[in-house]
């Protein structure tokens, strides 16, 4: 059984120490506002915006639209002041859908005219393709080139470069391969326009994440200059809402994989973080806004050498927890399943019952469901299932469920189900014992927490939740109770399924197919996924045996002698 006073003692420590954790918030530092003084020609932008729309309303890559759009860019840019020897292109392709799609950056290069701070450059991004059928997006193409127009006429401290990438909707392979290019040169920070005028009122959404780090040093200077030109930024995340994007990235944006690289960046966007979908079409107004808020951020980041850097820090209460904090109070929160398992092991030594065959037992029981996750994967890398673009999840209309899919589902339970008929023999064998099994469970979970804890700490998130349920499995005696916890050991998953339903703009259960899709193709990478799969075995092998047992699975804590009365 737990030992309930050690436990609530281990939970009493880490409580003390992540209130002492919460102490050192810090306030972000806002960085000096810019003394250029912004002056965007929305008719300008309206009007560029209205010509690329009549050049190539969708732009989908590597269609005649994307080459169409592609060129006139090129020209606007050739029409600025210096433009024939300041525009460059860079052509690349891709594998996606079985073929290579070739795709087009197009950039214009303002050098500094100022004082020379830095030889950093700073970055104007806008996506110029389209997911195939959609006609939108074109006013963040037209903001850049009024942009790189205006930029022209004043003097900035560092060199800018104004970037119209191809690839978005692929794994975002403009931008990444601008960023591998072995020409390119260091970069202070980056701005990207996601269709912001597409949008009706005054919310401009930022977009500061990047797989597992946070430019929110690059949100503050944004959410000012937002409120300058009269708009509203949308709010932060809450902390739960950052520890799990932190925890299972669904990032879209061309900040992705400048953030991913250390590179500070935040996205403006017409819309919450997801798919370029259908928008209304951009108004002088909105127009003005948006390019307002641009040109003021432009003017904000050129006032310092460099902003802060992306990280794994938290934003809460208006201040910053910092990565190295937030790192150790994921920790603590460990330590009372740390500790259970080493008194679980303890005491299974006292009572001369061997673990080896109970760590042998779990460890059995991992066989299926990885062999399940490798035969999905080997389906999508012979097409079978979608597989990713340049390692990143394709678009949700791509992953359907369709007969193929069905099939692939057939074949994964089929595997599933032979590898556990061939290894059960031997679980059943080396798991005799249901204490020595439990306590096994228990210190496979302790480890790959650690391991998850050192590798991506933020998985703890989903790890921890559910340890800390099937722990107490191990004492409850009603069914409430038992349904109480199974609650709790599913509630960041269920959160992260209403955070990427939201994301793809999807239903729950097409959310469902989509994580599980992308995490079995190697999408998300393969240490989410291989934790995953391990944990979940891990728990069930300590949660099921104790609710059929009625919680009896855990070796008993040792009990003290009561002292004799004196024999008179």
């Amino acid at each position: 059984m737990l030992n309930g006073r050690l436990y609530r003692n281990a939970w009493l420590v880490a409580g003390i120490a992540l209130v002492v954790a919460f102490l050192t918030l810090a306030p972000i530092q806002e960085p000096p506002p810019s003394d250029i003084v912004t002056v965007f020609d929305a008719a300008s932008a309206a009007s560029l915006t209205g010509e690329l729309e009549a050049v190539a309303d969708t732009r989908a890559s590597g269609s005649p639209g994307a080459v169409a759009a592609a060129a006139w860019v090129q020209r606007r840019f050739r029409e600025l002041a210096g433009g024939d020897r300041r525009t460059g292109v860079q052509r690349m392709a891709v594998r996606a859908g079985g073929q290579d799609v070739p795709l087009t950056n197009v950039f214009f290069a303002v050098p500094a005219t100022a004082d020379t701070r830095s030889r950093r450059v700073i970055l104007v991004v806008a996506p110029r393709d389209t997911p195939p059928g959609v006609a939108s997006g074109a006013s963040a193409t037209g903001v850049l080139v009024e942009l790189a127009r205006f930029a022209t006429t004043v003097r900035y401290h560092h060199p800018l470069l104004f970037l119209s990438t191809d690839g978005s909707v692929l794994g975002n392979a403009g931008a990444r391969w601008f960023l591998h290019s072995a020409s390119r040169p260091a970069i202070a920070g980056a701005i990207v326009l996601d269709a912001p005028a597409d949008a009706t009122g005054t919310r401009v959404h930022l977009w500061e994440d990047g797989g597992s780090r946070q430019a929110l040093g690059m949100r503050v200077p944004a959410e000012r200059e937002v409120r300058l030109a009269g708009g509203q930024p949308s709010p932060v995340p809450g902390l739960g809402r950052q520890l799990l994007r932190l925890a299972a990235p669904e990032t879209r944006g061309d900040q992705a994989p400048f953030i991913a690289a250390g590179v500070p960046a935040i996205t403006l966007a017409n819309r919450a973080e997801g798919p370029l979908a259908p928008a209304p079409r951009p108004t002088p107004e909105r127009l003005d806004l948006v390019g307002n808020a641009a040109q003021g951020l432009l003017g904000s980041v050129d006032a310092v050498e460099r902003p802060p850097a992306p990280d794994t820090g938290l934003a809460f209460a208006g201040k910053t927890l910092r990565p190295a904090v937030a790192r150790l109070a994921l920790l603590l929160l460990t330590l009372p399943l740390l500790v259970m398992a080493l008194d679980a092991g303890t005491r299974l030594r006292r009572a001369r019952v061997r673990l080896a065959p109970g760590m042998a037992g779990v460890a059995w029981r991992f066989a299926a469901p990885m062999a399940a996750l490798f035969v999905a994967h080997l389906l999508s890398m012979y097409g079978v299932i979608p597989a990713p673009v340049l390692g990143r999840p394709p678009l949700p209309g791509d992953v359907g469920f369709d007969s193929l899919a069905g099939l692939s589902v057939v074949l994964v339970a089929l595997v599933s189900v032979g590898v556990w008929a061939l290894t059960r023999r031997r679980a059943l064998a080396a798991s005799s014992s249901a204490a020595a099994e439990a306590t096994a469970a228990l210190i496979w979970i302790s480890l790959l927490a650690l391991i998850a804890w050192w590798w991506t700490p933020f998985a703890l998130v989903f790890i921890l939740p559910a340890g800390h349920a099937a722990l107490g499995a191990t004492v409850v005696r009603r069914k409430w109770q038992v349904w109480l916890l199974a609650a709790i050991a599913v509630v960041a998953p269920l959160a992260l399924v209403g955070i990427v339903s939201g994301a793809i703009d999807r239903n729950p259960l097409t959310a469902v197919w989509y994580l599980i899709e992308t995490s079995a193709s190697g999408a998300r990478g393969w240490v989410g996924p291989t934790l995953a799969t391990l944990v979940g075995v891990a728990v069930w092998c300590l949660a099921a045996p104790a609710v059929r047992r009625g919680g009896k699975t855990l070796p008993a804590p040792r009990r003290r002698r009561a002292a004799r009365a004196p024999v008179v």
